[in-house]
């Protein structure tokens, strides 16, 4: 993100050296093409994962108690040779989490379809971006995503979750990874 800040920058200030008023429409489209590549080519350098985990120091597990908070801390991973920043805003706009209990689709809660009717496609004006640096190969905690803003109380059962995760309005081409959780009585 900082290189395409900076890219952008110097495109600007290019502009403003240049003493136009303007870009020309194949100068601007170049432009905006080379920032579009380098924010691609980062994105493809990150790696996205998560682990259950619960209560309030958010220890991993595997089981939790009906009534139990299932949390997920979202990791990513920048598997690249530079540091790459990213911003996250939304867990609506970013994630789209697949849940099964015992083998069926859990649909999502209706105060998650009303957020994703809102934000599926961008974020809600006034939403907080976080920016996080990745330095190369080390897993970082970007994010904690909470069951219960997406889904109705979980009852007894063995869950499957995976997740597909963006930072712009392209999804990340590699899907996480599958998690398996139970909840007991």
């Amino acid at each position: 993100m900082r290189n395409i800040l900076a890219l952008m920058i110097v495109v600007l200030l290019g502009v403003a050296a240049s003493g136009q008023g303007g870009v020309k429409g194949t100068q601007l489209e170049r432009q905006n093409a080379a920032i579009e590549q380098e924010q691609e080519r980062q994105e493809q350098s990150i790696r996205v994962t998560f682990i259950p985990a619960a209560g309030s120091v958010l220890k991993p597990k595997q089981q939790f108690k009906v009534g139990e908070g299932v949390n997920l801390l979202v990791t990513m991973t920048n598997t690249g040779t530079e540091h790459v920043s990213v911003a996250t805003t939304s867990q609506y706009f970013e994630h789209r989490l697949h849940l099964t209990k015992d083998g069926q689709a859990q649909p999502y809660s209706k105060k998650a379809n009303d957020h994703l009717q809102v934000e599926g496609d961008s974020p809600s004006i006034g939403v907080r971006v976080i920016e996080t640096d990745l330095p190369p190969d080390q897993p970082t905690i970007v994010t904690v995503i909470h069951l219960s803003d997406w889904y109705a109380p979980l009852a007894p059962g063995k869950y499957e979750l995976t997740m597909q995760h963006r930072l712009t309005k392209k999804w990340l081409p590699q899907g996480s990874d599958t998690v398996k959780f139970e909840i007991v009585p």
